[in-house]
C-alpha cells in the first residue's frame, strides 16, 4: 500500500529509519573508504550509517533559506571516492532534487532520499522519495507519520530492492524484491 500511495514498484519495511538508510547504502555498494555526501542539518543517523558501511560522511553546509543541503555546494565535495548523495528533506520541505539528480547523473552517483520528515511533500510535482534511486522513511515517534518505530525503503529498481530486502532480512536466499519471507 505504501508503494501504491507513492506510485513506485517496491516498498520494503524495516525495524527503523536508521536501518533503512543502512540497507540503502549497502544496496548502493558503499564500502570501505567510499564517500557519502549529506547535509549538516540532519540527525546523527547519517554519520552512523556511513560508519556502519566503513564509509566517510562528507558534510555539505545548509541553505540558509530552507535549512536543507545547499545544492550549490555539492559538486565541490564530489571526489573519485564519492558514491552517494543523501539529501535529507527537512520539516516537510524537499531539497532541490533537480540539481541533486543532475550532479548524480553527471558523476554516476546514487541518490538516497531521506524522507523521514517529508511524508507526501513534493518537489516540482513529484513526491519526495520517488525522485532518487532509493528513499527512506522513518516512523519513529517524532515523525510526520508514526507507528512508534519502523521504517520503509522505496525504489523502482528491482535489483536495488532485492539487495535492500536481503540486507534488512538477514540475507535469506528466498527473499525477493516484491515479497518478504
Amino acid at each position: 500500500k505504501f508503494a501504491e500511495k507513492f506510485g513506485v514498484e517496491y516498498a520494503i519495511a524495516h525495524n527503523s529509519g536508521t536501518s533503512t538508510l543502512h540497507s540503502c547504502l549497502h544496496a548502493a555498494g558503499v564500502g570501505y573508504g567510499d564517500e557519502v555526501i549529506g547535509p549538516v542539518q540532519t540527525g546523527i543517523w547519517f554519520t552512523f550509517v556511513c560508519l556502519h558501511q566503513n564509509a566517510v560522511p562528507v558534510f555539505v553546509d545548509s541553505d540558509p533559506r530552507t535549512f536543507n543541503m545547499d545544492v550549490e555546494k555539492i559538486e565541490e565535495k564530489i571526489t573519485e571516492r564519492t558514491k552517494v548523495i543523501m539529501p535529507t528533506h527537512m520539516h516537510g520541505c524537499p531539497t532541490d532534487m533537480d540539481k541533486i539528480m543532475s550532479n548524480a547523473d553527471k558523476h554516476g552517483l546514487y541518490v538516497i532520499e531521506d524522507c523521514a520528515q517529508a511524508f507526501l511533500a513534493e518537489w516540482d510535482g513529484k513526491k519526495a522519495g520517488t525522485i532518487g534511486h532509493m528513499s527512506s522513511f522513518s516512523f519513529e515517534t517524532k515523525k510526520h507519520m508514526t507507528s512508534d518505530n519502523g521504517g520503509i525503503v522505496l525504489t523502482n529498481d528491482e535489483s536495488l530492492a532485492v539487495k535492500v530486502r536481503k540486507h534488512g532480512g538477514l540475507g535469506y536466499k528466498t527473499l525477493a524484491a516484491g515479497r518478504p519471507l
